[in-house]
């Protein structure tokens, strides 16, 4: 598994400022009241936002994620009583059997390497009931997006509760299976200088169709 790449407070409270409700999130929604689901699990559920916005009376709700800064951050929050917080990956979903419906949002999937997806996969199954919904989204490696992840065309500046930002995306590495190695540079002019370091493996449809 990777470093923890939100291992930072002030990456965690970026990730907040970079990733607020929208559209996806939306989408998460009407799929789990259009299945009736009353029981969820948001895999890779980060600070919690999603998570906690599918609160309903009578709707069970866990929160999985391997960061202990996020989940910290997800419990902080208001109406985090209302959700199970697990810290770990895959492997700590409860495996319960009968959840209705399954989310990995944010294209967390991709954080999972190719050794590890087949038992994170099985984890999820041992969680959902029969004929229950496990619901994702990865990246479409046919867009070669990482390719504009260059430090002149991601640069950018804004001020933050911690002082001036500077920041841009620079990839390492890219292999021939689409795996993007990249950093992703935090400069804080008081001082502070978090960087985190991310992997992401942009799956085409065969890779989540038939295995890694």
């Amino acid at each position: 598994m990777q470093e923890d790449p939100y291992g930072d407070p002030q990456l965690a409270t970026l990730y907040d400022l970079d990733n607020p409700d929208g559209p996806d999130h939306a989408f998460y929604r009407a799929l789990a009241n259009e299945l009736g689901a009353r029981s969820i699990v948001d895999l890779g559920c980060g600070t919690g936002l999603l998570t906690r916005s599918f609160y309903a009376a009578g709707r069970r709700i866990v929160g999985v994620d391997p960061s202990p800064t996020m989940l910290a951050i997800a419990r902080s929050r208001q109406g985090s009583d209302r959700v199970r917080w697990v810290e770990g990956d895959a492997t700590a979903i409860p495996q319960t059997g009968d959840v209705d419906l399954v989310v990995c949002t944010g294209n967390a999937i991709q954080h999972i390497g190719p050794a590890e997806l087949p038992g994170a996969l099985a984890c999820v199954a041992g969680a959902l009931r029969s004929g229950g919904v496990f619901s994702f989204e990865s990246r479409n490696p046919t867009a070669r997006e990482w390719e504009q992840w260059t430090p002149e065309t991601t640069a950018g500046e804004r001020r933050t509760e911690f002082g001036h930002l500077r920041e841009w995306l620079e990839v390492t590495e890219v292999d021939a299976e689409k795996k993007v190695v990249f950093d992703a540079h935090n400069v804080v002019e008081a001082g502070a200088a978090p960087r985190s370091g991310r992997s992401d493996k942009i799956r085409g449809r065969g890779h989540v169709e038939h295995g890694p």
